[in-house]
């Protein structure tokens, strides 16, 4: 209980320092990049951020890009976020990029020391639903430096509320930090891009 309510603090503080640096970030990007492109065919899932609320996805952003490797760059790279299956028109962002590079540390094992995995049980008197956040990142598998298997993963979830007993981290607490900062930005993205919906 107490290891969860030190993130669930600490997440929150991070989320308001984001979301005022990318509020203002978003206004400029949005003037340069206010053209409809359609995401590439040959993008892939790459990281996918859901609200969980009981036992069911009440929201999800998603991170779409052409290279699923962080150790790689290209110029030639392609990103594409979605909001609730929606493409929020964001392309060759440096926001994006700069999420689809932070994974490194939590995308594979010889960096994040793995992924524990411990359901917490601690007494609760809200009477609500249980709500968290669940991140989940494309997982790789790495032999003589190729890619030889990836799949989607779940790499850390944090608590909403005292019900939520859902535990997933990795080992490293570098590589935990980071997958922290991730979580944050991309649940302060998808408050500002709702916002923005909601206000045109």
């Amino acid at each position: 209980m107490n290891h969860n309510l030190k993130y669930y603090n600490w997440f929150y503080k991070e989320l308001y320092l984001m979301k005022k640096y990318l509020c203002g970030t978003l206004v400029v990007l949005s003037a340069v990049f206010s053209l409809t492109v359609h995401a590439s065919i040959d993008e892939r899932l790459i990281l996918s951020l859901e609200k969980v609320i009981s036992d069911d996805v009440s929201s999800k952003i998603e991170l779409y890009s052409s290279n699923i490797d962080p150790n790689l760059k290209s110029i030639e790279d392609t990103y594409t976020l979605y909001i609730n299956g929606v493409n929020s028109n964001m392309h060759q962002d440096p926001v994006l990029e700069d999420l689809a590079r932070g994974r490194r540390s939590f995308s594979y094992d010889s960096l994040s020391g793995g992924i524990k995995q411990q359901e917490t049980k601690a007494s609760c008197m809200m009477a609500v639903l249980p709500a968290g956040y669940r991140l989940k990142v494309r997982y790789l598998e790495y032999k003589n430096m190729e890619i030889i298997g990836d799949s989607m993963k779940t790499i850390l979830s944090v608590p909403i509320n005292c019900r939520y007993s859902e535990g997933v981290r990795p080992v490293s607490q570098t590589a935990e930090l980071e997958a922290m900062r991730t979580l944050g930005k991309l649940e302060t993205l998808g408050l500002i891009l709702q916002e923005e919906v909601v206000t045109k």
